[in-house]
């Protein structure tokens, strides 16, 4: 078994893009998507990647990367993912160890997060097994927009629109609004203040912003659509549909901002989103929510079914 640093190359890009569609059969994501993953990352952020190899194949890939994105100091992200087919062997634990050396050499580390799924109970007790402790619950969500009625929501469209609040893409509106980039980045910023998460939400550079959302190789204006009163920017829905799966597009941020809540505009600005999806010929719209954020309530009653919820784990590495 070899274990070595990641190789920021075609070929181990490939081999870690496999990896992740082995893991997540459900949401598999094309090598592109993954080298933008990496490459979005600040340069000035903290990062290690590393690679176990059998008989020259990749089985296993782990990396730990500084929490640019969180206001909590000295936190990382950690990631873990094996082959299926050589699971049990021990080699995530191998992993585990060395990237938490590494990390621990390098930094003052007071916490360490990951995530995993519900549905993978190897994982979860992995977690458990090194001090990690739940922090937050996601539950996935998926619409079935064949079959979906969207008629009892009629109403709210119209009352939306009655109030002088447009709904259109932000392909529509890239034209009207020279300044498109800022106000959108503004929006998003807004909204995520209050979006439930294990940190505060620390608002990213505009520069940061644009590298990560709209310079990634699944961005389209036309699937991103903005609820806006007199000139202001107040709500926000996104599809992002991989080019790995074009018929299961994925719900990004949903929200509209303080003053303008519980008047009917994000079910509006999702029935746009719903219909999208319809027309173009997709089955499947899929999210995910925190479980007590409203959202979700909104998700199940447009006749989205739960899933298997996505799970935040953290661990206090202060009393490891």
């Amino acid at each position: 078994m070899d274990l070595r640093p990641y190789r920021d190359t075609v070929e181990d890009n490939r081999a870690v893009t496999r990896l992740e569609n082995l893991t997540w059969p459900d949401q598999p994501v094309t090598e592109e998507q993954q080298q933008h993953r990496r490459d979005s990352c600040p340069a000035e952020a903290w990062m290690e990647e590393w690679c176990v190899e059998l008989a020259g194949q990749v089985v296993a890939y782990g990396y730990v990367i500084e929490g640019f994105w969180a206001t909590q100091p000295q936190l990382f992200e950690f990631s873990l993912t094996t082959d299926p087919a050589y699971q049990r062997r021990g080699i995530g634990r191998r992993l585990y160890d060395h990237c938490l050396h590494r990390l621990q050499q390098a930094h003052e580390v007071a916490y360490l997060t990951t995530h995993t799924r519900e549905d993978k109970p190897d994982a979860i007790r992995f977690l458990e097994n090194r001090g990690f402790a739940l922090r937050l619950r996601e539950p996935e969500s998926e619409l079935d927009v064949s079959t979906c009625d969207l008629a009892p929501f009629a109403s709210r469209e119209q009352q939306v629109r009655a109030r002088n609040i447009q709904l259109q893409s932000l392909a529509c509106l890239t034209s009207a609004f020279p300044d498109w980039k800022e106000r959108w980045w503004h929006l998003i910023n807004a909204i995520m203040q209050d979006v439930p998460r294990q940190d505060p939400f620390k608002p990213p550079p505009m520069e940061q912003f644009i590298q990560r959302r709209i310079k990634a190789p699944d961005f389209d204006a036309a699937t991103i659509w903005i609820a806006v009163h007199d000139g202001a920017w107040v709500g926000n829905t996104e599809l992002w549909i991989s080019p790995a799966s074009p018929a299961k597009a994925y719900t990004g941020l949903t929200g509209v901002t303080r003053g303008y809540r519980r008047q009917g505009i994000a079910t509006a600005l999702k029935l746009q989103a719903i219909r999208y999806a319809r027309d173009h010929g997709m089955q499947a719209i899929v999210t995910d929510n925190e479980e007590n954020n409203p959202m979700f309530q909104i998700n199940l009653a447009l006749g989205f079914r739960a899933l298997p919820a996505w799970l935040s784990y953290r661990k206090d590495c202060r009393r490891s």
